[in-house]
């Protein structure tokens, strides 16, 4: 059996409450009963449901206003109305407005149960349908914009492991693409009818991460004033993708290990478990054995989650895919933005192929929706329209030695590595991930350079 339902039935009458919650319980759901549309909408803002059941004849707000707001406000919830036989017509009219279904009191356990069967398939379909366009919005026009070798034996090699269940775990730099490939590899999985869930584990807050990955129940902890589904429980049927999973605290590593061991979750709070069938995709800008030997990696998770290893190259080494990706964004920016634009001036375009790109595939994107902001319609993209810092003369996108010299190989050094520095504005850190060196023994060939004393 797969994760419950959670149904909101609205009934003035206790007996009716009673009776739907014991039929529905038993086929596997949960429900939660209230007596007013007033209360059903405190109930809606609190927990994610997935079903709604409403009474027709209601106090206060009545069963039609009450759906007219949860198709407003929660559109994704189907509404099943009850009604009694004499209002079939207002029933009717309820479905004209966006109801799903209607049943007519009194009905039988199998009416109730089929009823719910079909709102809720509805539901999932629709639902994966949404899905899946949002995973496939941009990804297939930004894999085809990649020309350098190195990302299409990435790609390949990714579509090879797309088709299994196999976990994986991707590393690249910040702005590399990394959720681009994790939703790469769950659209062309047998999985890519069913949900893509991503989490950043660095943005999650310390205190809340166990909570926001396996759920609670309410009461499991001080303001748990309902319950609420984990991360884990949202992508039962699909994929999650744990972006910068190392960043979680070890305990809660030792946690996730065993529910993908047991493929069983008990929420925050709870003693019951319920089955989990998920694909795990895990990300960090490190490689995994590079974590595991800094201790930010329990090595027992890794061998669960690094099963498959892909890595994504900086753009830095793959300047051939520059141009591609370039026209790929400004095509798209300058579709958003209902605007004209011819391309770009060759001169821009050695602009963006000479830049280091320390932010990577992100910085570019940003970099080219300034130049669709900034660039006259009709026209082609100049060296004008891009940032100050691609706006330099000739030699600032590449890296030159001065004409008529000729240096040592310590120079060149010293040079490169300033370079290097000036492109990333001072930022030694980016600086010393771009020359392959700890940012400590950057500061120390600084300082040798300019002659400072070492402590």
């Amino acid at each position: 059996m797969g994760i419950e339902s959670l149904i909101l039935i609205i009934d003035d009458e206790a007996g009716m409450r009673t009776s739907v919650a014991r039929t529905l319980e038993s086929a596997g759901h949960r429900l939660v009963g209230v007596p007013s549309a007033e209360e059903g909408q405190v109930a809606l803002r609190k927990e994610a449901f997935d079903l709604v059941l409403c009474d027709i004849r209601l106090g206060g707000i009545d069963g039609l206003e009450m759906q007219r707001w949860v198709r407003t406000e929660f559109p994704e919830v189907p509404v099943v109305m009850i009604t009694a036989f004499g209002a079939v017509e207002t029933a009717v009219k309820a479905l004209k407005q966006g109801a799903y279904d209607y049943l007519i009191k009194p009905f039988s356990g199998e009416e109730l149960r089929g009823a719910v069967r079909r709102a809720l398939e509805s539901r999932r379909l629709r639902l994966e349908n949404d899905s899946l366009r949002a995973v496939m919005e941009g990804i297939e026009d930004e894999v085809c914009a990649s020309e350098s070798v190195a990302m299409k034996r990435l790609y390949a090699e990714a579509a090879r492991v797309a088709e299994s269940n196999a976990t994986v775990f991707i590393s690249g730099e910040s702005g590399t693409g990394k959720e681009i490939l994790a939703k790469y590899l769950h659209a062309n999985s047998p999985r890519r009818a069913g949900v893509f869930v991503a989490l950043n584990c660095a943005a999650v807050p310390e205190t809340l991460a166990d909570s926001h990955i396996f759920g609670h129940v309410r009461g499991a902890f001080t303001g748990a004033v309902c319950d609420r589904r984990g991360t884990l429980e949202i992508a039962n049927g699909g994929t999650l993708f744990l972006d910068e999973i190392a960043e979680l605290k070890p305990e809660l590593q030792a946690k996730l290990l065993r529910v993908l061991e047991e493929m069983k979750l008990r929420r925050l709070g709870s003693e019951r478990e319920v089955p989990l069938n998920v694909r795990i995709l895990a990300a960090a800008q490190k490689s995994p054995e590079q974590l595991v030997k800094a201790g930010s990696l329990r090595e027992d998770l890794y061998f669960r989650v690094g099963a498959i290893h892909l890595h994504i190259p900086p753009l830095r080494e793959r300047p051939e895919d520059i141009p591609g990706l370039a026209l790929h964004f400004l095509k798209r920016f300058a579709t958003e933005m209902k605007k004209s634009v011819a391309g770009l001036e060759p001169e821009a375009m050695e602009r963006l192929k000479g830049h280091l790109w320390p932010g990577n595939v992100r910085e570019l994107k940003n970099v080219i929706e300034r130049a669709a902001i900034f660039v006259r319609s009709g026209e082609r993209v100049q060296v004008a329209d891009l940032p100050e810092k691609l706006r330099e003369s000739g030699t600032a996108g590449a890296f030159t030695v001065p004409a008529g010299t000729q240096p040592t190989l310590k120079e060149v050094t010293d040079l490169y590595s300033e370079f290097v520095l000036k492109r990333c504005e001072g930022n030694q850190a980016k600086a010393s991930r771009i020359l392959g060196v700890a940012a400590s023994t950057l500061w120390r060939h600084r300082s040798k350079s300019n002659g400072e004393s070492q402590p």
